[in-house]
C-alpha cells in the first residue's frame, strides 16, 4: 500500500507541474529526451517501477488493477529496452512537441489518474 501510495505522489507531482507550471515542465522534458543516458534510464524506471507495482499488489486495495499496471509498466520497460537509444531520443522529442499544447488538459487528467493509483493501493479514505 505504501509503495502504491509513493507512486501515487510522484505521479501527482509530475501531473501539478504539466497542469500548473506547463512551460517549465516542456523545457525540463525536452531537456531530459535529449539527454544521453534518457533511454536506457526509462526503460530501466519503467521496469523497476513494473516490479515494484507487481510486488505490492498483494497489499492493494484493489490488487487486480495494482498487478494489471505493474505487467504494462514492466512490459513497456521491456520494449523501450529493445528500441536503439537515437530511435527513442527522436521519438521523445516528437512527443514532447506535440502534446506541449496539450500540457495543461493532460495534467488534469493526470491528477485524476495519481487519485485513482491513490484508491486503487490504499482504498477510499474514510
Amino acid at each position: 500500500m505504501i509503495i502504491v501510495t509513493l507512486i501515487a505522489a510522484g505521479f501527482l507531482g509530475i501531473s501539478l507541474a504539466m497542469l500548473f507550471r506547463p512551460e517549465t515542465y516542456y523545457r525540463v522534458a525536452m531537456r531530459y529526451v535529449q539527454w544521453r543516458w534518457m533511454a536506457p534510464v526509462e526503460s530501466a524506471s519503467r521496469g523497476a517501477l513494473g516490479v515494484l507495482l507487481l510486488f505490492a499488489a498483494d497489499t492493494a486495495a484493489y490488487p487486480r488493477v495494482v498487478n494489471g499496471l505493474g505487467w504494462l509498466m514492466l512490459f513497456i520497460g521491456v520494449g523501450l529496452a529493445l528500441v536503439p537509444p537515437a530511435q527513442h531520443r527522436r521519438f521523445g522529442v516528437w512527443v514532447v512537441n506535440r502534446i506541449r499544447p496539450w500540457l495543461r488538459p493532460l495534467g488534469v487528467l493526470g491528477v485524476g489518474l495519481a487519485a485513482a493509483l491513490y484508491v486503487a493501493g490504499a482504498g477510499i479514505p474514510g
